[in-house]
Order: structure tokens, then C-alpha cells, then sequence
């Protein structure tokens, strides 16, 4: 049976049993001057678990992984199996900031760059030679290690980026949008690859993003914090985030189909058929609730139609509003669609 701390001071639990080469962030603030930028963020991170930090650009995701990694000067504590790392300079924590495009050496080849880092990390000539072939070869980039970075595409930039991450032997990994400027090809590949290295390593990996879609290409199960103007506003699932937004400030920060947010005052949401509780103030359809239909509900007209990553996006224009719709069938420029349910929310924005 593993024993328990509680610092008042803290305001947080912490069981030995759960903490073990986990990463624990509780109440960081930064300042710039007058301003607070990070507003009290606490989150957890059980080692070999990716959580996704999600929040659109200048919410604060890049300051406050800087801030946990030691590069600024912060309030509150870090703490990493169970002990606090808060005093500790960036040299001492070991928390790996990977940011894109990675930086490596112009003037070095691949492999030197990862015997850079595998040298960093105390280990001899003969140990950091061999280390480099093994997590090359885990990577499927040993062909790529004679080559200078300006060869590399993106793609292969930021999975060589990730090797030489790895062989740094960080205790947490920090990785501010990896996915910034790839194909969807590469993104899908990098997101592999970084979920794997986090798993077999057992490291605890906090991944920031400004897109909900490189959060469903992480991982639906994966939890998720979304970040608004410093402040931690929401944890849940990737999943829930999409599905079943907690609070309207998910579905307006994040932009998750937040055209189809409608006040039930609305008349648009009366001749949808929307039906909510008595003290709900707007409603959310799900894109994935629209059905055509082809002698009643409300007549639309169709304005585009794209791929997304959950399916064929539709906009539907009626009257003076755009609805997003997901359809199998898209047909001709004006249909019929009915609506199948809603999520209501409160007065303070809440799922009901």
C-alpha cells in the first residue's frame, strides 16, 4: 500500500503508487511584468502517457511548456516521481522541449547530430555509436543518416528530431506542435512514431497543438486539456472534445463546428426541430446529426463540400447562417435536411 502527501500549500493529492515517473504540474504562473500569461495551470502525466495540450496560437501552450521545461521563471511547482524539480535549472530537470522544425546542426550530418545528443547523455564512444543505429533503425531512418539536415524534408526533419530526442534519455518529453507545416501523410507517420517512443520508453509526453485535428490523428482516448488565455478551462478526452463538448468556450476556442452553435431563441433552431431542456440558452448539432430528407424538415443550399478527418464536411447555407454537416451522400445544390438531436448548454455555457 503506497502512502500519500497533501501540502496545503499545494492543494494537491499525490499517491505514491501513481506518481512513480510521472509528471505533476500544479498551480505554474508566469508574468511578463504586469501581464499574467499562465493563470494557475495544474495537470498530470503518468509515464508513458501522451497528453494533449490543446489551444489556439497565443493561448499560452508554448509559454508553459517552457516554463515546466526551466527555461522561465515561474510560481507554482513541477514535480516528477514525486519529487519537486520546481528549483531545478532546465540542465538538471532533463525535460525534453521538441519543437518544429526541430533544430539540428546545419553542419553535421544526421548521425552526428544523434551522437551529439547520445554523447549529452553520458554515454561512451563505443555506447552512443551503437545507441544511434538502434534508435535509427527503430525510426526507419538509417538511410537518412549521411545526409545534412537542408536534405531532409519536413517530415523526415522532425522524425529525426524525435530519434535524437530520445536518445537525450529525457525524464518527460515537451513537444510544442509537431505537426506544423507536414502533409497529412507525415503527420499520421510523426504521430506513430511519437506515440510509440512514449510508450516503450515509459516517458510522460505533454503535446501542444492549436488543432483539434492533429489531436484526433494523437488519439480519441488520449487526455486532452484545451487552454484559453492562460487558463486550463476544460480537461477531458480527445473524444469528448469532439463528440460531446463539455462547455460552449470548447466549441468557440477550438472552432469544433462552432458555426452549428445556435441561441434557441433562434428561429432557425425552432425550424430544425432543436428541443432542449428549459434552462439551456443554445444548442450544438453535431455535424454528424444532419440526415437529408427528402419531402420534409428545412430546405438548404449546398456552398462547398471538403474532406476532413472525420469525413465529407458539408456547408449548408440557410437563410442568413452556415451550417456544417457530415454526408455520406452530398446530391444535388439544394436539399432537404432534418435534424436529428442536439447538446443543449446552460446560461454559463455547461452540457447539459
Amino acid at each position: 500500500m503506497g502512502w500519500k502527501l497533501y501540502d496545503r500549500s499545494w492543494g494537491v493529492l499525490l499517491e505514491r503508487s501513481d506518481c512513480q515517473g510521472a509528471l505533476k504540474v500544479v498551480d505554474i504562473g508566469v508574468s511578463y511584468g504586469n501581464r499574467r500569461v499562465i493563470k494557475g495551470v495544474s495537470f498530470s502525466v503518468k509515464g508513458g502517457e501522451t497528453y494533449v495540450l490543446v489551444g489556439r496560437n497565443g493561448s499560452g501552450k508554448s509559454t508553459l511548456l517552457r516554463a515546466v521545461a526551466g527555461l522561465l521563471e515561474a510560481e507554482g511547482k513541477v514535480l516528477y516521481s514525486c519529487e519537486d524539480y520546481s528549483s531545478l535549472p532546465a540542465w538538471r530537470r532533463r525535460f525534453a522541449l521538441f519543437t518544429s522544425p526541430f533544430p539540428l546542426v546545419r553542419a553535421r550530418s544526421v548521425r552526428e547530430n544523434m551522437l551529439i545528443s547520445a554523447r549529452l547523455a553520458g554515454l561512451s564512444e563505443k555506447d552512443a555509436q551503437g545507441e544511434v543505429r538502434r534508435v535509427a533503425l527503430d525510426f526507419g531512418i538509417e538511410h537518412l543518416l549521411n545526409r545534412r539536415p537542408r536534405e531532409l524534408s519536413m517530415g523526415e526533419r522532425q522524425k529525426v528530431g524525435l530519434a535524437t530526442v530520445v536518445l537525450s534519455r529525457p525524464r518527460a518529453l515537451l513537444v510544442d506542435e509537431p505537426f506544423n507545416h507536414l502533409t497529412r501523410e507525415w503527420t499520421l507517420e510523426v504521430a506513430k512514431e511519437l506515440r510509440r517512443a512514449v510508450r516503450e520508453l515509459g516517458l510522460p509526453a505533454v503535446v501542444a497543438t492549436p488543432r483539434l485535428d492533429d489531436a484526433i490523428v494523437l488519439g480519441m482516448e488520449l487526455r486532452a486539456g484545451v487552454i484559453y488565455e492562460g487558463e486550463l478551462i476544460v480537461e477531458s478526452t480527445v473524444e469528448e472534445l469532439v463528440h460531446k463538448p463539455p462547455h460552449v468556450a470548447v466549441i468557440e476556442t477550438l472552432d469544433v463546428y462552432s458555426r452549428n452553435l445556435l441561441p434557441l431563441n433562434d428561429g432557425l433552431a425552432r425550424s430544425l426541430g432543436v428541443r432542449c431542456e428549459e434552462d439551456s440558452t443554445r444548442a450544438w448539432i453535431p455535424p454528424w446529426m444532419f440526415d437529408r430528407d427528402g419531402t420534409g424538415g428545412v430546405e438548404v443550399e449546398l456552398e462547398s463540400y471538403a474532406s476532413g478527418p472525420l469525413g465529407i464536411t458539408a456547408v449548408l447555407r440557410v437563410a442568413e447562417r452556415k451550417l456544417e454537416a457530415l454526408m455520406r451522400d452530398i446530391g444535388g445544390k439544394r436539399l432537404r435536411v432534418t435534424v436529428r438531436g442536439a447538446i443543449c448548454y446552460d446560461r454559463e455555457g455547461r452540457r447539459k
